[in-house]
């Protein structure tokens, strides 16, 4: 680590000295910038915020692949009743015949042109819809009547032949035996009737089931023991409340990036057309995942546009408020540069632009523009003792070293974050890693020749902070400091070197308290809660889930070697039963989150579909196969992979209450010898992915392995330069201190009643690790700079003022375009990037205030207890404390 720090350091020397560096950063700077734009796709993948790779994953997949990927969800939004008991249906019907792309070539030239092109595309591999499950419905229906009937007639038959045979027997004439024979088949016939009139009653047949017969579909439909209009509760994945319908088109798994857009354009030119448009109020909404995605990968652009005019804006304003001279842009130039190495890495990989690119976009700048301020302001300083052109070298023999061990640790803290379970952690984390190396290598090869003046008069203008005394003394300079430094009204500073012991007690209770609060606030997945609300599939997705209390479904994947096997049939059916049970639900409840209703409801499966449970054989099985119409059941079971479905619809509650639904779903699965069975589906999984990030002992393990990586550093760093055993962990106090206080924070903003309540997303929920690797950079320059004043004879008080005075006033400047990096992210419209942003500044604003007020009073504390351990071995008397001696320093 020693030598790699040397040979790092000698680097950035020979760049310092390259005069061309500025010019060759700003070509570097363009083409990264052109590459980068040209190449970076958005992308807005589901999957990188939940966990891949994991059992519950590979299944999700494999489902998808078999059964279909997420739908697009069409909402019918109108009474129901208007819509199921009126002409509309048959318009329902032809929307989803068009939607499911198989309509035959004649019927397409009565549709609209957009039907020609979604049976070219074919995107869906299913479409569930009402209008379709009702005209299966009543075709199952006639089915099941007329092989009822001709079973019926062959029954008459066989009992008329029957009755005429024992009337022979018992030696009746020829008339007799006839009326025999006649009454055994009208019985048999009566007996058919009677079936027939029962089946009639439940469905309201007046004649052949038709969807054109409001009585038939009003009797499949409603549940006649509730107020009129009230869909019956286990069509509830078609019919969730009384004004809404959902016609579901689950995609095709191998269709590209490109074409899943196209299918979600092509869906919503097919509602706007006017031969679908419903007559009597129902109104389409185009929502589901697939339609989320696309909407957020179109607005990613825009985003990463304003996101950048934003942070540039406020990054020139922090840094004209906050610095002093005319060249104070020019850490903004060279931040601007190295984002731009960072995003062209990032399109010469291959990779994309996702949340986490965006997120990282204004961060990125911020964290940059921190190392040029570091460089610029110690080539100020250095410049009033020095020649400009000397101090150029000069810098990086002064300042190089801190900054790399400081960024070491700083990168060390975010490689924690590539082990998180979630990609868009892990991507967040890595190019937080390249962007910290590319600006740190920017700026210490930009700035010194970019601030390096070419005549004595731009000299004079290059100071900025001071009037220039380049031929004073060394110790002047660090006298005017001192003076400059009391000037400044540091009442935290001077807090904690006057009662260092009580800050620290202080300062460490309330860490512990929010350390403890901290990891058990609740982390949400949920994508609807996540992302921009003003984008049309967003509002679709939350008003369904509003007026239906649905969350979405929740499925099993089943593995048999034989899925005609009686065992298995039976085992899903009481599984289904024990799990509907267990969730609550009841024959006549809903699912919601409304009093009295049920966070578990009935979804599609297959033994449900089959209604196959009285089976004893695999021929009797293959029986109701048979009669089952194939289009609904390759939703649900696939022969030939030995795979089956059952479905649960999830209400809207807590995402911590959904993964508690997932666990118990999951220890009802106890499947018999040779079936396997796996909890899956999108909600499955961010339920899952939720439950990793609240973790408390993930959380604690994630905030220890950021400490240790960051100790790690700074002993191989700095332990042989210091003279202690242990001072070099002793920036690591207020970080770990300020980790806790982050806690806190969580805690805070997560009981806060709505508006002002920021709810732990994937990215935010890392908050603890963020703060470590970032606050750690501030403390290690800082106690850097004190450890070179000692070094040169000041006493304690003296070294920590100067070092406070000088890279301190650098370290206000960072931690200022630090914050406002994060904040920039508040304005953006996706929740996510919002609540991260707005949670991140609070706690690095205090992790800034732990660095002011704690890491000066550790410092007192160990020198002072350093002091009595040598007057302990020499015998001589104990000095006084350095906060009871600062009038004479």
């Amino acid at each position: 680590m020693a030598r790699a720090r040397t040979l790092v350091i000698s680097l950035l020397t020979a760049l310092a000295r390259w005069r061309a560096a500025p010019f060759a950063v700003a070509v570097v700077a363009v083409a990264a910038a052109a590459v980068a734009a040209w190449r970076l796709e958005p992308s807005a993948d589901i999957s990188e915020l939940v966990a891949r790779g994991s059992p519950m994953w590979q299944e999700t997949r494999l489902a998808a692949r078999t059964f279909g990927d997420d739908a697009i969800v069409v909402s019918v939004r109108g009474s129901l009743q208007r819509t199921l008991l009126t002409s509309d249906l048959a318009r329902v019907l032809r929307l989803e015949g068009c939607l499911g792309g198989r309509v035959p070539e004649r019927a397409l030239r009565e549709l609209p042109r957009v039907c020609s092109e979604i049976a070219r595309l074919r995107p869906a591999r299913i479409v569930y819809g009402p209008a379709t499950f009702l005209n299966t419905a009543a075709i199952r229906i006639s089915d099941e009547l007329g092989r009822r009937s001709e079973e019926a007639l062959r029954a008459a038959r066989r009992a008329a032949a029957a009755a005429r045979e024992r009337a022979a027997q018992d030696g009746l004439g020829p008339a007799a035996q006839e009326q025999a024979a006649q009454d055994a088949e009208r019985a048999e016939l009566a007996r058919f009737t009677n079936q027939v009139l029962q089946l009639s009653l439940r469905y309201g047949l007046a004649g052949s089931p038709s969807l054109a017969d409001p009585d038939f579909v009003a009797a499949v439909v409603f549940d006649p023991t509730r107020p009129a209009g009230t869909p019956k509760a286990r069509f509830s994945y078609l019919f969730p409340a009384r004004d809404l319908a959902l016609i579901q088109m689950r995609l095709r798994p191998d269709l590209s990036t490109r074409d899943r857009s196209r299918a979600v354009a092509l869906v919503r030119r097919a509602v706007r057309e006017r031969l679908f448009q419903p007559r009597y109020g129902a109104r389409y909404a185009v929502t589901g995942v697939p339609a989320i995605v696309d909407d957020l990968a179109g607005s990613l652009t825009a985003a990463l546009a304003r996101l950048l005019a934003v942070a540039v804006v406020v990054m020139a304003f922090v840094l004209v408020l906050l610095q002093r001279g005319r060249r104070r842009l020019v850490p903004l130039a060279t931040a601007l540069a190295a984002t731009a190495v960072t995003f062209a890495l990032l399109a010469l990989v291959g990779g994309e632009l996702t949340l986490a690119a965006l997120a990282v976009l204004p961060v990125l700048v911020g964290l940059a523009v921190d190392y040029a301020v570091q460089v610029r302001a110690r080539l100020v300083e250095e410049a009033q003792v020095e020649r400009l052109d000397e101090a150029a070298a000069l810098v990086t023999q002064r300042i190089a070293p801190a900054l790399v061990t400081a960024a070491a640790a700083t990168v060390a803290g975010f490689f924690v974050l590539l082990l998180s379970p979630l990609p868009v952690v892990r991507t967040f984390g890595a190019l937080l890693i390249v962007g910290t190396v590319a600006a740190l290598a920017v700026a210490c090869a930009a700035l010194p020749r970019a601030l390096v003046p070419r005549s004595e008069p731009e000299r004079d203008r290059a100071g900025g902070d001071t009037p220039p005394t380049r031929r004073s003394s060394a110790r002047t300079r660090r006298s005017g400091l001192v003076a400059r430094a009391r000037d400044v009204p540091w009442r935290l500073f001077d807090t904690a070197l006057a009662r260092p012991q009580r800050v620290l007690r202080l300062a460490t209770a309330v860490a512990g308290v929010g350390l403890v609060l901290g990891l058990f606030v609740p982390v949400s997945t949920d994508l609807a809660r996540l992302l921009p609300r003003n984008l049309a599939s967003v509002e679709a997705a939350l008003a369904v889930q509003r007026a239906s209390g649905l969350a979405g479904q929740l499925d099993v994947l089943v593995h048999a070697p034989d899925v005609t096997d009686p065992r298995l049939l039976r085992w899903m059916a009481r599984v289904r039963s024990d799990v509907l049970r267990s969730g609550g639900w009841r024959e006549g409840r809903r699912c919601g989150t409304e009093r009295g209703n049920s966070p578990l409801c009935p979804g599609p499966s297959y033994s449900e579909l089959v209604g196959a449970t009285g089976a004893r054989t695999r021929e009797q099985v293959r029986a109701l196969l048979a009669q089952v119409p194939a289009y609904l059941l390759q939703g649900v079971v696939d022969r030939r992979r030995g795979l089956a479905v059952m479905s649960f619809g999830v209400a809207a509650v807590p995402l911590a209450e959904q993964h508690d639904l997932v666990e118990m779903v999951r220890s009802k699965l106890d499947p018999p010898a040779g079936i396997r069975a796996e909890v899956t589906g999108t909600l499955a999984l961010s339920a899952d992915a939720a439950g990793r990030l609240a973790s408390p002992v993930g959380r604690l393990w994630s905030l220890l392995a950021a400490l240790a990586a960051a100790a790690l550093v700074l002993a191989v760093t700095t332990r042989r330069s210091v003279g202690t055993r242990f001072d070099h962990l002793l920036p690591l106090l207020p970080v770990a201190l300020a980790a806790g206080w982050s806690g806190a924070v969580a805690f805070v903003f997560h009981v806060l009643p709505a508006p002002l309540g920021v709810e732990l997303n994937p990215l935010s929920a890392m908050l603890a690790v963020l703060t470590v690797a970032i606050t750690t950079e501030f403390a290690v320059l800082l106690w850097r700079r004190y450890r070179e004043e000692r070094a040169g004879g000041s006493t304690v008080e003296r070294a920590l003022t100067v070092a406070y005075a000088s890279t301190g006033r650098a370290v206000w400047v960072s931690a200022a375009t630090t914050l406002a990096g994060f904040l920039v992210l508040a304005t953006s419209d996706i929740a996510m990037l919002r609540s991260f942003g707005i949670l991140t500044a609070l706690d690095l604003a205090l992790a800034f205030v732990g660095v002011v007020l704690v890491l000066p009073a550790a410092i007192v504390a160990a020198e002072a207890r350093a002091e009595r351990q040598r007057t302990v071995t020499a015998g001589a008397p104990a000095a006084q404390p350095a906060g009871q001696v600062r009038g004479s320093a």
